[in-house]
């Protein structure tokens, strides 16, 4: 919010602008000032928080609550105290949901990261066992191969010319790839939810700036983790052992969310 808004809404704004600034800077405060916050001085008569990112001062602070004084605009801050009380009784899922989304796209790609090292390990010894002409040789390089793959639960089968080949099971990896991508499908289905029904919370009874800003980073971080595992899921699909795959990781935006009156009711009682 710009140095000259501010002023004039402090010279020259109604009481309910005034109240709006003074819970915008609450707001602030509960998505970006509070990690650069910190108590100072103990006990309970010294101790104060000290705030470096803020958008008012103290001073604005008590001028704009010394100013409310009509029954109109001491119920419009009551409200806003409501509904900001509901608000971050929420915060916290939406917060959650990243945290868990964030979860998923690293166990994603450990386990993309698993599947084609054991691919690279077969390919590359069956294409050194292809080249060993000597029968004597290629059966102790195959025998010396299949034993050190052992943790991996390597299996023998009959290539070309009856040569030998060794395959890594992966049944085991495909299945928790496919229940994997099941799990993350769930999880942006929820994460929608969630921040679909408290932006529009916000934005019919809380419309303040830095929560409606909180609200659209979640969205981004969580787009940008779609698209992560999207990219990595493609590139694994691309490969044999996921050729015939059909489930894939969905779209945030054809995730449809129907927000009722009753889910917003609920949320605002939520501070009651």
């Amino acid at each position: 919010m710009k140095k000259t808004d501010i002023e004039k809404i402090l010279k020259q704004g109604s009481i309910k602008q005034k109240i709006k600034l003074y819970y915008t800077d609450i707001a602030y405060f509960n998505t970006k000032g509070i990690i650069t916050a910190e108590l100072k001085g103990s006990g309970t008569v010294n101790a104060r928080m000290h705030r470096p990112d803020k958008i008012l001062t103290d001073k604005e602070r008590d001028l704009i609550l010394n100013s409310i004084k009509e029954p109109k605009d001491i119920k419009y801050y009551n409200d806003l105290a409501l509904t900001n009380k509901a608000f971050l009784m929420f915060k916290p899922l939406v917060t959650l949901q990243c945290k868990y989304n964030l979860y998923l796209t690293s166990e994603f790609k450990k386990i993309v990261a698993i599947t084609l090292i054991h691919k690279g390990y077969e390919d590359s010894i069956n294409e050194i066992l292809e080249e060993i002409n000597n029968k004597k040789t290629r059966d102790k390089v195959f025998i010396k191969a299949l034993d050190s793959l052992q943790k991996f639960d390597a299996t023998v089968n009959k290539g070309k010319d009856n040569i030998p080949t060794i395959e890594i099971k992966q049944g085991q990896i495909n299945d928790d790839f496919i229940k994997l991508i099941a799990t993350i499908n769930t999880s942006i289905r929820e994460s929608k939810e969630y921040i679909e029904t408290i932006s529009f919370f916000v934005k019919k009874s809380l419309p303040l700036q830095p929560y409606k800003q909180f609200l659209k980073d979640a969205e981004n971080e969580i787009k940008k983790n779609i698209d992560i595992c999207k990219k990595i899921s493609d590139t694994l699909i691309k490969s044999l052992k996921y050729k015939d795959l059909k489930e894939d990781i969905i779209n945030w935006e054809d995730v449809e969310v129907i927000v009722s009156n009753e889910d917003i009711n609920d949320i605002k009682n939520a501070g009651l």
